[in-house]
């Protein structure tokens, strides 16, 4: 496993509450920043955040409420489209969001071609 570019001492930096950063821990506050905003994804990622954080949780976050700039920013930063089981395509088909059911198709399929 990596170990999270978002490091306690950044959190802290960046002021976010010492307590919430111990009791969640890195990983998932890495994986939170993520799944925020276009703006705060591309910074984050600026700084080498690690797009698969948490098992690819931002990628399944917006996948969840169907937010298709964030799902491709993450995409276009390598996030797995298959991660977690495929835990963002499940997220999409059952809240219906056709367009993220596109994109991590498309994303999956070039995935696996060039794997190949």
């Amino acid at each position: 496993m990596n170990k999270p570019i978002i490091t306690y001492e950044w959190l802290l930096k960046h002021d976010a509450c010492p307590d919430a950063v111990h009791e969640i821990g890195e990983e998932k506050w890495e994986a939170w920043l993520l799944s925020q905003t276009v703006e705060m994804t591309k910074a984050v990622l600026a700084v080498g955040a690690n797009v698969h954080a948490f098992d690819g949780a931002a990628l399944s976050r917006a996948s969840v409420v169907g937010y298709v700039e964030l799902a491709r920013v993450l995409l276009a930063a390598g996030a797995d489209p298959g991660a977690c089981d495929g835990e963002a395509m499940k997220a999409a088909k059952v809240y219906r969001h056709t367009k993220i059911i596109e994109m991590l198709k498309t994303a999956y399929d070039k995935r696996n071609n060039n794997h190949n």
